[in-house]
């Protein structure tokens, strides 16, 4: 429809794992999704040996949400492990300057996710019986290891800028424990992506929060 909620998803297979709950929703929910997404390049990460190709990944999809007038431009990245405070403080020097390009081209308003866990002990899903499967969990320290570039980001970029942190709404980890399964449903598919029955079940939550910034 003609005014429908421009929305454009931008990451890797983090992002995609949403999607999979995001898109029975798009018509309910009058909006208008495109995607920008790949295989490990984070947009706007600052240069790394070995992944010269992300550079130009970046320009592209700068490019691509700059000519386009979304409403809301959500990114969402893996958090890797080793990303230390120093590491992201780099890239999101490097971020901001992307993502500035864009809401200034457009007017959009962009929401970073905070990553959701890196399992460490998914065995526990595959071998554990019916009823052990309901207490396999992790701690928050153990599962959300990495610093994450969003916080810093949306701090350089300013007022066009917002953070979602998915635990603010429960969805992860709840006080220090990160469980593997909620409501009987599975949450991870494997040891770093959801389920689209988990995704599906969240996303009227997630979307919520995105559409806030309309």
């Amino acid at each position: 429809a003609s005014n429908a909620t421009r929305v454009a998803l931008v990451g890797d297979s983090h992002s995609a794992s949403y999607l999979a709950g995001f898109l029975p929703l798009l018509k309910s929910r009058n909006i208008r999704l495109d995607t920008y997404m790949g295989k490990q390049c984070r947009w706007g990460d600052s240069y790394r040996p070995g992944q010269a190709n992300c550079w130009a990944r970046t320009q592209g999809i700068t490019a691509g949400l700059s000519r386009t007038r979304y409403d809301i431009v959500v990114v969402s990245h893996l958090r890797w492990k080793g990303d230390s405070a120093e590491q992201a403080e780099r890239d999101a020097t490097s971020r901001a300057a992307e993502w500035r390009k864009v809401t200034q081209a457009t007017g959009a308003e962009i929401v970073a996710f905070l990553d959701y866990p890196y399992l460490n002990a998914f065995g526990c899903l595959q071998t554990a019986t019916f009823l052990n499967k309901l207490t396999c969990s992790e701690s928050r320290s153990a599962v959300m290891q990495g610093v994450d570039a969003g916080p810093r980001t949306v701090k350089k970029v300013g007022a066009k800028a917002h953070l979602f942190d998915p635990d603010s709404k429960g969805l992860f980890c709840r006080n220090d424990r990160c469980p593997y399964v909620t409501g009987n449903v599975a949450m991870y598919r494997d040891n770093q992506h959801l389920t689209a029955t988990y995704s599906r079940s969240i996303a009227p939550t997630v979307l919520n929060a995105v559409l806030a910034y309309r």
